[in-house]
């Protein structure tokens, strides 16, 4: 069965389009929120030997930030096609979610640094994190109840007639 606009229930399409909403405001705010930490030079002062760590982990929220692009993208791409691309938004979703968790991990639980850009960009991707565990989960739920074929089980007093 093809997937369309038109076989989506209200429903569905509010909880996709709070899923998207989620995911284009945290973009937004994990995006500009990162080039103003980049632009005051907060992964350079994260890089000293006391955090040695973290100035290393927040390189990884840039290739994040550019995945989690991708999902914004491909969301509304999936709802308005007939193809069904349940597995690869479930997989996407999945991956964005760990990004998503490994940069608040990352970012959020600075906030005794005079930097609170870093704190923004932890909030940005919190976000980001709620809207991928939203969507791999309406999509699971949605490619579970789509792929499910139950075999017809034939009834005790029905007779089954060989034709060969």
């Amino acid at each position: 069965m093809p997937m369309s606009l038109n076989a989506k229930a209200p429903s569905e399409l509010i909880i996709i389009g709070f899923a998207w909403l989620l995911q284009f405001c945290g973009w937004v705010t994990a995006f500009v929120a990162q080039t103003y930490a980049e632009h005051e030079d907060v992964f350079k002062a994260l890089n000293q030997p006391p955090l040695l760590d973290f100035g290393n982990l927040l390189r990884v929220v840039w290739m994040a930030i550019w995945a989690e692009l991708l999902l914004v993208f491909l969301l509304p791409i999936v709802v308005f096609s007939k193809l069904r691309l349940h597995m690869l938004i479930i997989v996407l979703s999945t991956a964005g979610l760990v990004l998503a968790s490994i940069a608040t991990s990352a970012t959020i639980y600075l906030v005794d640094l005079p930097f609170k850009s870093v704190t923004a960009v932890g909030s940005g991707y919190l976000v980001l994190a709620f809207a991928n565990g939203l969507t791999a989960v309406y999509y699971a739920i949605a490619y579970d109840n789509r792929s499910e074929v139950a075999p017809r089980v034939a009834a005790c007093d029905d007779t089954i007639v060989n034709k060969a």
